[in-house]
C-alpha cells in the first residue's frame, strides 16, 4: 500500500475539479466538490486503516470513496485508481476472484497506467487460486468452439481439458451443416467442469433432374411445324391467284384448270391449317412443360435433436482438502 503516496490520488481530485467546462450539457456531469472532497477523505481513511493491516474495514472506506465518483468517463482514470486499492486490498485478504476482477478494472480504466505492470504480475501470482478446468464434448466431433472467461478467449477443437480462470463461462460452437449453438455456465475456482454440447443439423436441400429439354424439344418441334404450315398457307395463296386466271378465260380448257387449280389451293390450304394447329399446341405444350419439368427444391428435415447442455462439476484434489 505505501508504494503509491496519498498525494496522488490528492492531485487527481484538484485537477479533476479544476479542469474548466467548455459545454453547457457538460455541466450536468460535473461532480460537486464537496463530494470530491469527501471522496478524497475516505480514501485516505482506507489507506491509513489498510497500513494498520483493518482490510475489512479499509475495503468499507474504498467501496464509500468509490460510490462518491461519477461513473463517467471523465472520472474514469480516477475510478481506476480506487479499483486498483480495491483489488489489492482483497488480495491481501486472499478473496482472490474480487482481487482479479478490480485489478482487471484497474487495466481497463487505465491500460497506460504507472501501475500496470505490478497488476499484471499480481494476476500472474493470484492465477493457481482462480484457475478451473473445462472439458468440451461436442457432437459431431469435428465442431470448432469458442470459449470465453473471464481471462480472455480460447478458440480450437475441443481434445482435451483447458485450463481457464474460474467465473461466468460462455461456449459456442460450429460445423458445416449445423447450426451454431451457444450456451453459457459457471465454474469455481478450483474445480474441473466437463460441457458436452449437441449442435442441430441443418436439413439438407437436394433438386430434382432439369428435364425442361423435352419441353424446348416439343416446343421446337411446333415451330417447325408452324413454318412448313406458313408454307403451304403461301403455296395455297400462289394455287388460288392461278385458279382466278383461270376463271377469267373464259374457256372449256380454263375451267377444267380452274377446277383443278381450286382443289389442289384447298388441300393445300388445308393441310397448312392442320400444320399451323398443331404447331400451335406442340408450342404451348413446350412452354407448359418448360415450367412443369423445372427442378424442384427438396428439402430433407435433419434429425430433430434440440442442443442441451450437461454439465458435471468435480472439485480438484486441492480444493477438496482445502
Amino acid at each position: 500500500m505505501r508504494h503509491l503516496p496519498i498525494f496522488v490520488f490528492t492531485m487527481w481530485l484538484v485537477s479533476l475539479v479544476c479542469l474548466p467546462t467548455q459545454h453547457s450539457h457538460a455541466k450536468t456531469t460535473e461532480a460537486p466538490p464537496s463530494l470530491l472532497k469527501e471522496a478524497e477523505r475516505l480514501w485516505k481513511e482506507g489507506v491509513t486503516i489498510a497500513r494498520n493491516k483493518q482490510y475489512q474495514k479499509a475495503l468499507s472506506k474504498f467501496w464509500a470513496s468509490y460510490r462518491l465518483v461519477p461513473n463517467t468517463s471523465k472520472y474514469a482514470k480516477l475510478r481506476g485508481v480506487i479499483h486498483f486499492f480495491i483489488g489489492r486490498t482483497y488480495h491481501k485478504i486472499k478473496k482472490w476472484l474480487p482481487a482479479r476482477d478490480h485489478y482487471r478494472a484497474y487495466v481497463k480504466l487505465q491500460p497506460k497506467g504507472r501501475y500496470r505492470k505490478n497488476t499484471e504480475r499480481w494476476l500472474k501470482i493470484i492465477f493457481p487460486h482462480i484457475k478451473a478446468t473445462i472439458t468440451l464434448q461436442t457432437t459431431p466431433t469435428q465442431a470448432n468452439c469458442t470459449l470465453t472467461h473471464p481471462g480472455g478467449t480460447w478458440n480450437g477443437s475441443p481434445k482435451q481439458p483447458i485450463t481457464i480462470e474460474a467465473g461466468n463461462i460462455e461456449v459456442k460452437c460450429e460445423a458445416d451443416g449445423y447450426y451454431p449453438t451457444k450456451q453459457s455456465t459457471k465454474i469455481k475456482a478450483n474445480a474441473s467442469k466437463r460441457v458436452a454440447l449437441t449442435l442441430k443439423a441443418k436439413p439438407k436441400i437436394r433438386y430434382t433432374p432439369d428435364v425442361r429439354w423435352i419441353g424446348w424439344s416439343i416446343g421446337g418441334a411446333g415451330v417447325v411445324a408452324a413454318s412448313i404450315g406458313g408454307v403451304f398457307g403461301g403455296m395455297a395463296a400462289n394455287e388460288r391467284a392461278s385458279a382466278d386466271a383461270y376463271r377469267r378465260e373464259q374457256s372449256a380448257l380454263g375451267s377444267e384448270n380452274y377446277l383443278k387449280t381450286g382443289m389442289q389451293a384447298e388441300r393445300m390450304a388445308m393441310t397448312a391449317n392442320i400444320l399451323f394447329i398443331t404447331g400451335g399446341a406442340l408450342v404451348a405444350t413446350g412452354v407448359i412443360l418448360h415450367f412443369v419439368l423445372a427442378p424442384r427444391k427438396i428439402v430433407v428435415p435433419a434429425a430433430h435433436v434440440l442442443p442441451q447442455l450437461n454439465t458435471w462439476t468435480t472439485p480438484s484434489f486441492q480444493h477438496t482438502i482445502n
